[in-house]
């Protein structure tokens, strides 16, 4: 799971995208509900309204990466701009 972010002029959340790196292209739950889809958008804020981000670390377990070093080590292993 990949969540893109896109910024205002300002540097607000204008909405992110979240993207399905290696993976069906739909998220289910525990007991099987349907969560998302791949390229999914919202524009909720993460940890204040209660957005896809905040459902998938909730009922999904997904544990996302912020540090840069990190994200960087999984681009470089990942994605080929060729």
């Amino acid at each position: 799971m990949v969540a893109h972010s896109y910024r205002t002029e300002t540097g607000g959340l204008d909405f992110y995208e979240l993207e399905f790196w290696d993976g069906p292209d739909q998220v289910f739950d525990a007991a099987g509900r349907f969560v998302m889809s791949d390229w999914v958008t919202d524009n909720r804020v993460p940890g204040e309204e209660g957005g896809l981000i905040d459902a998938l670390t909730r009922d999904v377990d997904v544990t996302w990466w912020t540090d840069r070093e990190r994200i960087d080590a999984f681009w470089s292993t990942h994605w080929d701009p060729r």
